[in-house]
């Protein structure tokens, strides 16, 4: 009894140890990469096998590869089915398949013309099969096409896309990702009471967990554009709440920040605009540029009214000036599409206007002021009315404070 005990003794400081150096989460990450390792290389064993229908080995190693970042390997893999097929032998739908899958990795890597012309040309040759439509292919091919034309500008057909997809007797958890994705573009094109019932469909709650956070964060900026700070708060009162590893969190730390700025409670906002900057560093995906600025917009931003609010104009000037930073160093390609282009140019509106708000110097505030005039008067009226519309906490159209300077 006493050795055992002893044992006992001396076994619990090893497993504390363990457990505070991550121990075991990295030997389970350890001997998931081994298993992952196996089966991608018995995956790639069997596509050499000429009498195995490739169309379930193709798509999961591509997914499989999108998933992971490697982007070059997965159209690799696309690719070289597609160049072996040759001869019209193929019965399946194989080569609609690998046509949506590049699609995706299109969409990921910006592209979002490309991404269109891949489906469209997947869906010319899907004519020449008999066999059945897969409904989750068909799912997919819908959620990327609606996704780029609302990246492209196009956010009512974006928008018929899904409702389109709907009436193809899709399931309640399809009816669910589908309601997700119509939240999204809705909160893109600034209709925020829209974007709030799609966000609260009941469908939603039979996805998965990452997923359903997704959509309460999504829920959280949708609350923000209606000013319902009160709402905000409450949602974010849940101990499990900001406990999600989506990089979708930002959005939700970012409308909690604001709605306790309005509430005049600093140290909560300072605290959630403190977390924005670790999940920036640590959980986006490196590959994910527009994001990245995206998000430091929100954060610096935030970070400025919260100053502003304590009356600490030189630190919240700061802030604002370091949008306009960003900004300069943003690739060219950020503004090739129209709601990227648009929320950078919403942004540089923001920002100009609170450094006109804090700048004593009447002659500095003056040049300012007409610059910010100038560059307004080139937008587009398309680009105009889309950032007329949005509301991040500004509290009234950007647009016309802009315009109502003298």
């Amino acid at each position: 009894m006493i050795k055992f005990i002893l044992i006992v003794l001396t076994a619990i400081p090893i497993f504390l140890f363990l457990k505070e150096t991550k121990f075991f989460i990295k030997m389970n990450k350890f001997f998931s990469k081994k298993k992952e390792s196996s089966w991608e290389k018995s995956y790639l064993a069997s596509l050499k096998n000429k009498n195995v229908d490739p169309t379930q080995i193709v798509n999961r190693l591509g997914e499989f590869y999108i998933m992971q970042g490697r982007y070059d390997e997965a159209r690799m893999i696309y690719e070289k089915v597609y160049t072996t097929l040759g001869e019209g032998k193929s019965k399946s739908n194989i080569v609609w398949n690998v046509f949506s899958g590049l699609a995706l990795i299109a969409e990921k890597q910006g592209d979002f013309d490309l991404a269109v012309e891949y489906i469209e040309r997947g869906e010319r040759t899907r004519m020449f099969f008999s066999s059945a439509v897969s409904h989750l292919y068909l799912e997919k091919i819908w959620l990327i096409l609606s996704r780029c034309y609302t990246k492209k500008g196009n956010g009512e057909r974006a928008l018929n896309c899904l409702k389109k997809y709907s009436l193809t007797n899709v399931n309640k958890e399809a009816q669910g990702r589908v309601s997700k994705q119509l939240g999204e573009i809705c909160l893109e094109l600034s209709n925020y009471e829209k974007a709030e019932k799609h966000f609260r469909k009941k469908e939603i709650n039979l996805l998965d967990s990452k997923t359903k956070f997704e959509a309460s964060y999504f829920l959280c900026m949708a609350l923000l554009g209606k000013k319902d700070y009160v709402s905000i708060l409450e949602m974010s009162k849940s101990e499990n709440f900001f406990q999600s590893n989506s990089d979708v969190l930002v959005i939700a730390l970012y409308s909690s920040a604001i709605a306790n700025i309005k509430q005049k409670k600093y140290k909560e906002a300072r605290e959630r605009l403190d977390r924005i900057f670790n999940v920036i560093t640590y959980r986006l995906n490196s590959k994910d540029f527009y994001k990245f600025y995206y998000y430091n917009f929100l954060l610096h931003y935030g970070f400025g009214r919260l100053n502003s609010a304590q009356k600490k104009y030189n630190e919240a000037k700061i802030n604002f000036q370091k949008i306009l930073e960003i900004m300069e160093a943003a690739s060219d390609s950020r503004y090739k599409y129209f709601t990227e282009r648009t929320n950078i140019y919403f942004f540089k509106l923001l920002a100009n206007f609170e450094l006109i708000k804090i700048e004593k110097n009447v002659k500095k505030k003056k040049e300012r002021t007409k610059n910010i005039k100038d560059f307004l008067n080139h937008l587009t009226k398309e680009e105009r009315k889309s950032i007329e519309l949005k509301e991040i906490g500004n509290e009234g159209s950007i647009i016309i404070k802009i315009t109502s300077l003298k």
